[in-house]
């Protein structure tokens, strides 16, 4: 009997230690991807692709990874320019951006475009291209004409216009339906937030004139992203439904201001929460579901890891998301993957019960196994 207790006991030990394990896995949604310190990501695709720029003899140069982040390519440079950032991809390995030759005193940027793969680039104009949709369809700002929207690869362009009253309009993002959101006004201090109609069509502004807002990015069901003041001094993260009206999303705590910065087709958002003036970690990346509402996304990573993300930049439709983070004083890009496979804690539970009971029950039915083999 005494042989028993000892196997009851170890036996239990054990199942405290798996259901430790277990607790200590089930917290984790995300697995971690660091690029580390030099890449600095700016877009994400569906397969994991990240598209941004890197530095190469002290000039920035736009890269696209392989899928899930797995390696490094640079993209090629337009005939005679020198430096390249990459701001937008698409799920064919498109990217835009701009580039420019800083060996000219005043250099003049470009939009440029790639091909499938990051191949082959193309000029659109002087300007900067700020997205790309999954129809080659890139949105920007030339210097001639203001803000754009190409055709299929590229060409032609059609220029969107402004809200009226506005001095200026800059794109963020477009759909596959080429509806572009983005901000317009005339002033840093007197911004308003748009989406345009399907194809470039009419701009529409979100929420009520008399706040500041300005809009990160929309998904194909028309659902849009990004910052609203709530006075003065602070603005809080918004989306907004199909109909246009804005929700706000709050802030992390202590989090005093947010912003929005990207959203999927299953409506899941990722940005950033600002953290009191006088608090060590100045910000907090966050994920904001229906579900589960605004969460930090460093309490759902490893803390063994010594990461802290405090931007989310962009989320794919797999629920991977491009973060930018600090290890001790250096700035990394990480690209999070959620856990999909989080051990069923009931079975687990089941199995060691069955275990712990046949261990008390039965001992001598289970020496004699023991003697069998």
């Amino acid at each position: 009997m005494k042989k028993a207790m000892l196997g009851a006991v170890a036996a239990a030990a054990a199942l405290q230690l798996t259901l430790l394990g277990i607790a200590d896995a089930a917290q984790f949604r995300y697995d971690v991807t660091d690029l580390g310190d030099e890449p600095t990501g700016s877009a994400l695709n569906d397969s994991g692709q990240i598209a941004g720029f890197t530095h190469v003899n002290n000039h920035q140069r736009a890269f696209l990874t392989g899928p899930d982040g797995i390696g490094i390519q640079l993209l090629p440079l337009l005939s005679g320019h020198t430096v390249s950032v990459a701001l937008g991809v698409n799920n064919l390995g498109q990217v835009t951006g701009y580039s420019y030759d800083s060996r000219n005193p005043q250099p003049a940027a470009h939009v440029f475009v790639t091909g499938s793969g990051g191949s082959s680039p193309q000029s659109l104009g002087i300007g900067t291209g700020f997205d790309i949709n999954n129809l080659g369809q890139v949105t920007g700002v030339l210097v001639d004409g203001g803000m754009f929207l190409s055709g299929v690869n590229g060409e032609p362009l059609k220029f969107l216009g402004r809200l009226p009253g506005s001095t200026y309009a800059l794109p963020s993002a477009v759909n596959d339906l080429g509806q572009v959101a983005g901000e317009s006004g005339f002033g840093l201090s007197n911004r308003r937030a748009f989406v345009s109609g399907p194809d470039g069509g009419t701009l529409k502004e979100l929420g009520a004139p008399g706040k500041e807002r300005s809009a990160s990015d929309v998904n194909n069901l028309g659902q849009v992203v990004g910052f609203a003041a709530v006075n003065r001094h602070l603005v809080h993260a918004f989306l907004s439904d199909t109909n246009g009206t804005l929700r706000d999303l709050g802030t992390l705590l202590p989090g005093t201001s947010s912003d929005a910065l990207a959203i999927n087709e299953a409506g899941v958002v990722v940005g950033i929460s600002v953290r009191p003036e006088d608090n060590p970690i100045f910000a907090d990346a966050f994920v904001f579901t229906a579900a589960n509402g605004m969460q930090n996304l460093n309490d759902l990573i490893n803390p063994r890891l010594n990461i802290q993300l405090f931007q989310a930049d962009d989320i794919n439709e797999r629920g991977q998301i491009l973060a930018l983070g600090f290890v001790g004083n250096e700035q990394h890009t990480f690209l999070l993957t959620p856990i999909t496979h989080v051990p069923d804690t009931g079975s687990a539970i089941m199995l060691f019960c069955f275990a712990l009971i046949a261990l008390v029950l039965f001992p001598d039915v289970l020496r004699r196994g023991e003697h069998r083999q």
